[in-house]
Parts: structure tokens; C-alpha cells; sequence
């Protein structure tokens, strides 16, 4: 009894109270032991003569031994166990964070070899685009072409730049004359349904029901092309980068067979909104899958593709490149089924999406309407993906104001409001960036619309409602919804690209020297540097993955 191991008390073990100082209390054998001999333990203690100390003494430290022995055994067991897993746990630690750093260096070092590839090293160069395309085709001078922009190191130039448009119309001629005449949207139609923005979905349904032109609904285009004609190729398959959502997945997994459809005559177009939709697409893939592979860019801002893309295209053979076509915005059917508001709400009205990000002025007007509600309302942004069709409602808001204003992105967009807002007959109030692009289109300052100065919105704002200038306002704006009905709906953008497709002649062009410069500065960013700096970092190509380069590698593109 007096030398069993002490049980686990309702505290704990007891061993871990032995590690941290605590008292134990001994066997009921033991106790009454040391409480027989407690004199003798004093005595002893302090210096007493006792004859029978010694032998007392003796016995009581040999039961306490007795006591002691087995249980410290175990304890120092115990304490063992637990320093040998303290030291495999702190052992497998420590191996878990040498792999997580050799993996971060690798990922570094994989990282940087990738973005090596993006400028052109440690890649096998393939042998250009099979001598395809316009410049290739038609042994167009790119040196003049850059002459004639001004920009030496140009390498994206319109169809209507210096004097090829004669070359232009023969090529799509010719082309034209080798394949069946069927054209083909691909990724168009369907995928635009759900947006707010309506005027693409009219564009494309207007194409096919008016001009002929048809949807690709196949994940087989090899077998389709034949079943539909096994001696000529389609002349032109036109396929739509929407968005982020959609990757042209087609174009990708079948891109080889799309380029051997190119040699046999038909024109591949590439066609696109918002320049970052690129952004999804790392250099390479941009290079050798879309640039090398299509023959023409289309979109609502490729004025501004040459120097947006410029980081990815210095390597590359300005013959192997495509050349673009200026489709721009329009107004949709939604916006013009009212005639011209004669009273107007005397106010100006703001719309679209306020985002600090990518509308950095727009965001500045809405932070201004909260103490200016006495001349501006704002009409809430729907979202970009909307169920019902919120285009007619948006509509009669607009007509509602005497004026509507808008802005530009953190680029030059000549975005959908520019024609929405006058189709409707309110005033379009817009910065001033873009007039030399709006001038383009046959839209004069003062006479269809207004501008103001980045700098200071405020004053044009207060000019538009200035009742002295109500006579003048309503002048523009009903000049401005006249031109906006008449030469920049969605039928007048069909009717253009079919017209591109079929003669080869474009019609819309923009000034042969237009470069992208930052809105620098604005009252939403008075700091010039600050602002060139963030439109450094946004206005320009930049993959927009994580681990761009890494990923390049593993996945090979």
C-alpha cells in the first residue's frame, strides 16, 4: 500500500502537477508515517539530540522513497514521451517550412523564367503566321503605314491608314471569291442576352436576320465546315471575345484547323468591348493564338489597340499582325421611341456604374450630386447582368432631363452613353478627352454636345443650367438627338460591318495620330503624379492572372 503509484487525481495527472510545483499528498499510510515522526522531522531540522532521530529519520525517507520511486519513474517517462514528440513535431515543422520556401523560390524562379518568355526568350519562335493576312497577302509598305502614324515602332494600324484602302477592297475580294459566302458569328449572340447593355444583342440579330449572316452552334467545327460544304471554306468567321466569362474556347482548342480555313480564303475577325477583356490572356497566347491567327481586330476602341498592347507586340513581325476596324458604340432601338422632350426636368442626370477603379470621374460627380441635389439626380446602375431588359426604362429617364452626363474611363472610351444619352434628346454633357475622337463621327462641340474640363466639371454644369443659356442648350441637344437617329443607331453599325465584310471598305475612322494619354489630372485625382502612375498601372495590357508567367509554363501557352 505505501508504495503504489499516486492515481490521477480529478485535477489532472500527476505528473503534470508535479511539473508545475504542485503539492502532493501521499498515501493515508504515508501520511500517518509522517505525522508519527513529525517531531523527530523537527528535532531533526532543527539540530535536536534525539537518540532515535537517526533510525526515525532513516525509515521515513526510506517510505518516502518507497512513495517517490515509482511514480518519478514514470513521470520522467512520461516527461521523455512528451520532449521526443515536442522535438518530431518542432523536426516536421521545420521541414514543412523548408518545402514552403523551396516551393515559394521555385514558384519565383518559374515566375520569372515565364515572364522571360512573355518578352520573346527561352521560346521556340514559330515560323511567323503561314505568310497569311492582309500585309503578308498584299506586300503592304509598313514603314509608310508608320509614316503616316507616327509611330516608328507601330505594330496595330487600321484598315483605312495611309493609302491601302484600294489593297484593302481587293483583298476581301479576292478572299470572297474563293470561299461559299456564308459568314458565321461564333460566341455572339447568346452570350449577350443577359447583358444590360442591349445594342449588341441588336447588332448581331440584325446581322443575321437582315444581312444573312448565321450562328456557329457546334463544338465541331472540323465535321461541321465539311457537312456544310466540302469544296469551299466559309468566308468569314466572326468571333466574339464578350468578356471574362466567355474565352473563346472554340477558337483556342480549334485554332490550328481555323488557320488552314485562313489559307483557303476565309477572314477570320476577332471581335471585342472593353481592351482588358485581353487581360485574361498572357502574352504568348495573345501573340501566337489571336494576333498571328486572325486577320482582323474589330472593336469599340481599337484606336487604341497599337499602344495598349505595345508591351506584348515589340517582338513580334509587323506583317504577322492584323489589321483593325473601328466599329464603335451606338444607340439601340429602346432609346428612340419618344419624340423630343419640349419640358424637360430642369436637371442633369447621372447614370452607369460609379466604380472608383475604372470610372474615377464618375465617382467624383456622384460624391458631388450628394451635396448638389437641387441641379443633379442620379439613376441607379441596374448591373451588368440583368434578367429583364432594363434598356427602355433607362430610356425614359434620360428623356426626362434637360441634360444627361457621362464620362470616359480611366481611358478614352468612347463608351455607350455618348449615343444613348442624345439619342433620347437630352443634352450629352461629357469630358473634353474625347472630342477629337467625337469630331471623328461628325459630332461637334457646342453644336450636338457639350464638354467640360476634367479639372472642373462643375462650371460646364452650371453653364448647361443657367437659364440665359436654355435656348442654346436646347438647340444642342435637339441637333444631337437628329445626328445620334440618324448616323449612329445599331442598324447604322450593321449595315458598316457588313459593308467591311463584303467590299472591304471601312467607315468609321478615327485621327491617324490619336495616342492614349492619361486623364491627368482630374478633380478625381488632383495629383498628377498619383493619377499618371494609376493609369500606368491600369491603362495599359497587364495579365491579369496570378502567377502569369508560372502558369504560361505549366500549362504550356
Amino acid at each position: 500500500m505505501h508504495g503504489r503509484v499516486p492515481r490521477r487525481s480529478s485535477d489532472g495527472n500527476a505528473c503534470d502537477s508535479l511539473e508545475a510545483g504542485a503539492d502532493f499528498a501521499p498515501s493515508r499510510a504515508l501520511r500517518v508515517d509522517a505525522a508519527q515522526s513529525a517531531s523527530d522531522q523537527d528535532a531533526l531540522l532543527n539540530g535536536g539530540s534525539n537518540d532515535d532521530t537517526p533510525a526515525k529519520t532513516k525509515k521515513l525517507l526510506w517510505r518516502l522513497s518507497i512513495w517517490y520511486r515509482p511514480w518519478a519513474t514514470i513521470c520522467g517517462q512520461r516527461l521523455r514521451a512528451r520532449v521526443a514528440r515536442t522535438s518530431k513535431m518542432r523536426l516536421a515543422l521545420s521541414v514543412v517550412l523548408l518545402l514552403v520556401l523551396l516551393a515559394a523560390l521555385l514558384l519565383v524562379v518559374v515566375e520569372g523564367l515565364g515572364r522571360l518568355r512573355f518578352q520573346g526568350y527561352l521560346v521556340t519562335h514559330q515560323d511567323g503566321n503561314g505568310q497569311l493576312g492582309f500585309y503578308h497577302e498584299m506586300d503592304v509598305d509598313m514603314q509608310a503605314l508608320r509614316d503616316v502614324a507616327q509611330k516608328p515602332h507601330g505594330k496595330l494600324f487600321p484598315a483605312t491608314m495611309g493609302n491601302t484602302q484600294r489593297e484593302v477592297s481587293a483583298w476581301f475580294t479576292e478572299r470572297r471569291q474563293r470561299t461559299n459566302g456564308r459568314k458565321y458569328l461564333v460566341g455572339c449572340t447568346a452570350n449577350w442576352s443577359g447583358y444590360v447593355l442591349r445594342s449588341f444583342l441588336h447588332l448581331f440579330t440584325e446581322l443575321k436576320s437582315e444581312h444573312g449572316w448565321e450562328d456557329l452552334m457546334t463544338r465541331d467545327p472540323v465535321d461541321f465546315f465539311y457537312k456544310q460544304d466540302p469544296q469551299k471554306a466559309p468566308s468569314v468567321l466572326f468571333f466574339c471575345l464578350n468578356s471574362f466569362h466567355y474565352r473563346m474556347h472554340l477558337f483556342h482548342d480549334f485554332n490550328k484547323y481555323f488557320q488552314e480555313l485562313r489559307a483557303l480564303g476565309t477572314v477570320i475577325m476577332v471581335w471585342n468591348d472593353d481592351l482588358h477583356y485581353y487581360d485574361q490572356f498572357n502574352p504568348i497566347e495573345i501573340r501566337e493564338t489571336i494576333f498571328k491567327r486572325a486577320d482582323v481586330l474589330v472593336g469599340t476602341y481599337t484606336y487604341q489597340m497599337d499602344e495598349y498592347f505595345a508591351s506584348i507586340t515589340g517582338s513580334m513581325n509587323a506583317r504577322d499582325m492584323p489589321m483593325t476596324m473601328w466599329l464603335p458604340h451606338s444607340s439601340g432601338p429602346d432609346f428612340t421611341k419618344s419624340s423630343f422632350n419640349e419640358y424637360p426636368i430642369h436637371k442633369i442626370i447621372l447614370s452607369g456604374a460609379r466604380g472608383s477603379n475604372w470610372y474615377p470621374l464618375r465617382h467624383w460627380l456622384g460624391i458631388f450630386q450628394e451635396t448638389h441635389r437641387d441641379i443633379m439626380d442620379i439613376y441607379q446602375h441596374a448591373g451588368y447582368y440583368v434578367k429583364d431588359n432594363q434598356s427602355e426604362i433607362f430610356a425614359s429617364y434620360l428623356r426626362a432631363y434637360r441634360a444627361g452626363i457621362t464620362t470616359t474611363l480611366l481611358f478614352q472610351y468612347v463608351i455607350a452613353k455618348i449615343f444613348e444619352i442624345p439619342s433620347t434628346g437630352s443634352l450629352l454633357v461629357v469630358n473634353r478627352d474625347v472630342v477629337p475622337l467625337l469630331e471623328a463621327l461628325h459630332m461637334k462641340e457646342m453644336q450636338h454636345f457639350v464638354s467640360f474640363d476634367r479639372t472642373d466639371p462643375e462650371t460646364t454644369m452650371h453653364w448647361v443650367l443657367d437659364p440665359a443659356n436654355q435656348v442654346v442648350v436646347d438647340t444642342i441637344r435637339k441637333a444631337g438627338m437628329e445626328l445620334v437617329r440618324e448616323q449612329h443607331m445599331v442598324t447604322n453599325r450593321v449595315q458598316a460591318l457588313n459593308r467591311f465584310v463584303k467590299e472591304g471598305v471601312p467607315t468609321y475612322t478615327f485621327p491617324a495620330t490619336f495616342s492614349i494619354r492619361g486623364p491627368c489630372p482630374s478633380a478625381a485625382i488632383p495629383s498628377k503624379e498619383e493619377c499618371e502612375k494609376r493609369f500606368a498601372r491600369e491603362g495599359l495590357y497587364k495579365c491579369d492572372q496570378w502567377f502569369c508567367g508560372a502558369r504560361s509554363i505549366v500549362f504550356g501557352k
